[in-house]
């Protein structure tokens, strides 16, 4: 049977083609907003373009890394989302170029940030083999998206039905929908553990390190309950030893005493570097399932 693409990739696809639709009635019109309306030359256009895309471009270098650090991504994406769907109808009551220009860097400042944990995020919950389509889902919806904003607005205009003004401020009502399908497509799925399961993989297959385990929240939570005893009993374990030294050693750790020496003892335990020679070595239980090699070598 032919394997599906996630729920949640159409959704994102459905959000990529009513954003494109929304941003793409107002980018033509804005030389002829600035220009016809507000009166701005053509240093004004340059500056629109360039300022907004390097903007972007920025953004999403901090956004990439961000995406990898946090456990959870969908905050990101519907921020970058909401930051464009409320910026842009605001446009439509500006009254100097400078108000344009600012106003089009902030949206793209919410593209910058919703687009590289948006492709992460849609990489974590497609199974192998259906990446190009998941893909080529999402970025055909969005170029549909980017033809049939023009046209609409071209509609709008030449019919008489609106002005310049009235169509940058219609572009609130598929930004609505947008707001809406973000944060149904972040929900929806079950997250990265069920990613797991879809890809045929088990928990013994990726390398123990805290960042594989952060990207499942029930697996953080659950092999967080495992090396938790072992870097109390580290702690332990090293106190212990300081107490022995007294009053050689244990007078050496300052003012704060037994407390200062417990709080930098567990802040290395969770930093992973109470044994340097072992990295994750609080995190070997990772491959402890009943289908591992270990396992299985154990009981034969």
């Amino acid at each position: 049977m032919t394997a599906r693409l996630p729920r949640q990739v159409k959704l994102f696809g459905a959000v990529s083609l009513l954003n494109d639709f929304a941003s793409e009635m107002i980018y033509p019109l804005l030389p002829a907003f600035m220009t016809g309306v507000l009166g701005a030359g053509p240093q004004a256009l340059g500056a629109l373009d360039g300022a907004a895309e390097f903007a972007a471009a920025f953004v999403k270098l901090g956004a990439g890394r961000l995406a990898d650090r946090v456990p959870r991504r969908g905050p990101l994406i519907v921020i970058g989302y909401f930051i464009a769907v409320v910026v842009r109808p605001v446009i439509a009551v500006t009254g100097a170029a400078w108000q344009v220009i600012g106003l089009r860097v902030v949206d793209r400042l919410g593209k910058g940030l919703r687009t590289p944990p948006r492709d992460a995020l849609i990489a974590d919950i497609t199974p192998v083999g259906l990446s190009g389509r998941a893909f080529g889902l999402q970025r055909g919806m969005d170029h549909a998206g980017a033809v049939l904003g023009p046209i609409l607005a071209w509609w709008l205009l030449a019919s008489g039905a609106a002005g310049l003004r009235a169509v940058i401020g219609a572009s609130i009502a598929p930004g609505v929908l947008v707001l809406v399908l973000a944060m149904w497509a972040v929900k929806d799925g079950g997250g990265r553990w069920r990613m797991v399961e879809e890809r045929g993989g088990n928990l013994h297959q990726p390398p123990p390190t805290s960042t594989n385990l952060a990207r499942s929240s029930s697996a953080c939570r659950w092999q967080w309950c495992r090396c938790c005893g072992r870097q109390c009993m580290w702690c332990a374990r090293r106190r212990a030893s300081w107490a022995a030294l007294r009053p050689t050693g244990w007078d050496r750790r300052g003012r704060c005493g037994p407390a200062g020496s417990c709080t930098r003892h567990w802040r290395r335990a969770w930093r992973g570097r109470a044994r340097r020679r072992r990295r994750g070595a609080c995190f070997s239980g990772w491959g402890s399932s009943r289908d591992s090699p270990r396992a299985r070598n154990a009981r034969s």
